[in-house]
């Protein structure tokens, strides 16, 4: 797993000064550091005892030959797969990481994923605040994911009418036509495919000029989408019978 960092499951087994041990198929002891045991801040060390969690590792402790593991780690290496498990739309709960700053509040969900509620999404931050704590429950929605360098940043939101109407759209169309083979036509002079959406009531537009040259499209027929990306707002299209 060091070489070719990978991750894998461990059982924490007991708490330790500065974290935890845990154990590798039963066998392999490893020590989990109480600042790599969480996405964010650990409220309960016991919660986390006799837990099965995923972790990487992060080093080598020859004196006590352990080696050192990490969630964090873990989480920093999978989001850029797993944040596209998020929707729009759909209420989330979690908790605030740290006491509500000047620019906004942190918080986390799922034990996993953290995001930012600025302080622009609420008409009056400072009374919304007031009493605010870390560990503070709140429910919120995902208004929009953005890549910096290729890793994510979650930006939430107190309001589901906040989100962009197209990416409840793009939401709309992977719950319902991921995978799916569907009717289409070609618009010649914006050259795009007019995806017919039963399940809609709709029709989705996705533009294909990068395959100018490459194929040639019908002025109709049937296309399979295999792969939605809502983050990009890009779709995957396989093109039957060409």
């Amino acid at each position: 797993f060091l070489k070719t960092d990978k991750w894998f499951y461990v059982k924490v087994i007991s708490l330790v000064k500065g974290g935890y041990l845990a154990l590798y198929k039963g066998t392999v002891k490893c020590f989990l550091p109480g600042s790599h045991a969480a996405a964010n801040v650990i409220r309960d060390f016991n919660e986390y005892l006799n837990a099965e969690i995923p972790v990487m590792i992060e080093n080598f402790d020859a004196a006590n030959d352990l080696y050192i593991i990490s969630y964090k780690k873990y989480i920093k290496h999978t989001l850029p797969q797993k944040v596209y498990d998020l929707e729009f739309g759909k209420e989330y709960t979690g908790v605030l990481t740290n006491n509500p700053y000047d620019f906004g509040i942190f918080v986390e969900f799922q034990n996993y994923y953290t995001g930012l509620l600025h302080k622009t999404e609420f008409d009056n931050y400072r009374e919304y605040c007031n009493g605010k704590k870390a560990g503070d429950q709140i429910k919120f929605f995902v208004k929009d994911i953005t890549l910096k360098k290729g890793e994510p940043r979650i930006v939430l939101t107190d309001d589901i009418s906040k989100i962009d109407p197209e990416r409840i759209a793009w939401q709309k169309l992977k719950e319902v036509a991921d995978g799916k083979l569907l009717n289409f036509t070609l618009d010649k002079e914006k050259f795009q495919v007019v995806i017919q959406v039963p399940e809609l009531g709709t029709e989705f537009r996705s533009d294909v000029n990068h395959l100018k040259g490459k194929i040639k499209i019908p002025a109709s027929g049937q296309v399979r989408i295999s792969r939605i990306d809502i983050i990009r707002k890009s779709l995957k299209l396989e093109f039957m019978n060409l």
